[in-house]
């Protein structure tokens, strides 16, 4: 199943970083992960769909000849140009559907948290094929919550949108990509760091929609997810208003492209 239109986040440029970000410092050590990961060399040209505010961007551009980046919102790549420094960080507005490069462009492709918000899942996929040069890497990068912190959100996920979701693109992504003739290189490299949050905090966070999923969703819906996820919170901790020191991780897989059929 396809969603009939890819979702845009304009409405969440002014919050996404603060949502989404990693601990300070952390970023860093992510950015190494993946050109590791990649086997990105100081030449290499690279392509992120779904660039956003520059969050994977401009701290993976350094390791980089060249960093391309393309978004639907540009009010998100607004956020990223008002970070930008000296990275060598180039935008487009455009649909990751109907890339806007040649064949053959890029050593590596970026794409982290994209898939599931897509409406052609196999459309863009394929995109991403035509553009890489024969051999080059796709990393898809995902975040790993610790356990608890999953658990609530798979709480509002049950009582509010399991429909929605078992709609989208989430669980899709790795089953397409094997159909498609991608395969995985290796295994999952991951970078674990630790970081405090406020549960309560946490669910407050659904009721201010921050996250894609409650765009669609009435007031009413929302009250009923939260007031499950405050629940749960509250039988989990003794007081959910407190900071909690948890272990998160960001997880990158890398697929190689299908061999192409000669001429």
């Amino acid at each position: 199943m396809t969603r009939r239109q890819s979702i845009v986040f304009d409405r969440a440029a002014g919050f996404y970083d603060n949502s989404r970000g990693f601990p300070p410092g952390e970023e860093a050590a992510v950015a190494a992960m993946m050109a590791r990961a990649g086997g990105l060399a100081p030449a290499s040209q690279v392509l992120e769909i779904g660039v956003g505010t520059g969050r994977i961007a401009l701290p993976l551009a350094p390791h980089t000849g060249g960093f391309y980046g393309l978004d639907l919102s540009a009010s998100m790549m607004a956020q990223l140009r008002a970070k930008q420094n000296s990275e060598q960080v180039y935008l487009a507005l455009a649909d990751a559907a109907r890339l806007p490069f040649p064949d053959d462009t890029f050593d590596a492709a970026v794409v982290v948290h994209v898939f599931h918000l897509v409406a052609n899942l196999e459309g863009v996929i394929k995109e991403l094929g035509r553009v890489l040069k024969p051999g080059a890497p796709l990393l898809h990068g995902r975040n790993q919550m610790d356990k608890e912190v999953a658990e609530l959100r798979m709480a509002w996920h049950e009582v509010v949108d399991a429909e929605r979701l078992a709609a989208s693109n989430w669980g899709r992504p790795v089953e397409v990509l094997a159909q498609m003739g991608w395969r995985q290189q290796g295994l999952t490299h991951e970078h674990k760091f630790r970081h405090e949050y406020v549960p309560l905090h946490a669910v407050e966070g659904f009721r201010q929609r921050l996250w894609s999923s409650t765009w669609a969703l009435s007031d009413d819906e929302i009250e009923r997810g939260v007031a499950v996820m405050e629940a749960l919170a509250h039988s989990r901790y003794d007081d959910p208003s407190q900071p909690v020191t948890t272990t998160s991780a960001f997880c990158v897989d890398v697929y190689m492209p299908p061999a192409r059929a000669d001429g």
